[in-house]
């Protein structure tokens, strides 16, 4: 009970403090931008990297308050969760998804840390599927057994070769996430006919 407290007052104090402040940075630097002149271009540019740094971390927040939060301890929550940032970062693109969650589900919880690397590994594939894959389409799967979680996520993007090397920690961030979990993370690209992410979770 104490550590539930704890971690109540730990989420509503990120919440309150930091979250408004940094909601304070990203409307004045956007109030900021809308009354300079073209003149002012190399100003402007910076003031276009402190918002988009403060939505960035904006953002950041939002999941550190989400993951710590006793409340969100159901994998229900954390699909519902799934199921927003795919809208979030899908719709804009026009990229379609399927979202599929199994009755399987239902009343699984996870851990503080289980259910924060569970979801930052999906958010670290969206994010490489809307910047890079160039897909139309994304289907994604999860769902349990007796002693695991499965979450699929398919594109039909355009693939990459996994013997080159990838620009950025996304892959390499995913992979830490998933040995921190002790589950098995498979990534199957196929140049030209999209990629295959598969991450198999013991609960």
């Amino acid at each position: 009970m104490e550590v539930h407290r704890l971690r109540e007052k730990v989420a509503r104090d990120l919440h309150d403090d930091v979250g408004s402040t940094l909601t304070s940075i990203h409307i004045l630097s956007e109030v900021a931008k809308k009354d300079l002149s073209d003149e002012y271009h190399v100003v402007q540019s910076y003031l276009d990297r402190i918002g988009a740094n403060s939505s960035q971390m904006m953002q950041a927040m939002d999941d550190i308050v989400w993951s710590i939060k006793p409340d969100n301890d159901l994998l229900q929550k954390i699909v519902a969760r799934m199921r927003e940032h795919a809208a979030l970062i899908l719709d804009p693109l026009k990229i379609q998804y399927i979202f599929k969650a199994d009755d399987s589900i239902r009343n699984i919880k996870l851990d503080m840390e289980q259910r924060r690397n569970l979801f930052l590994i999906y958010k670290e594939a969206l994010n490489n599927i809307s910047k890079y894959a160039e897909a139309t389409l994304v289907d994604i799967h999860i769902g349990a057994g007796a002693s695991h979680i499965e979450l699929i996520i398919k594109d039909n993007g355009k693939g990459f070769d996994p013997n080159k090397q990838q620009s950025g920690n996304g892959l390499f961030n995913m992979n830490q996430r998933s040995e921190a979990l002790g589950a098995e993370l498979k990534i199957s690209p196929s140049t030209g006919a999209g990629t295959s992410i598969s991450l198999i979770m013991k609960i």
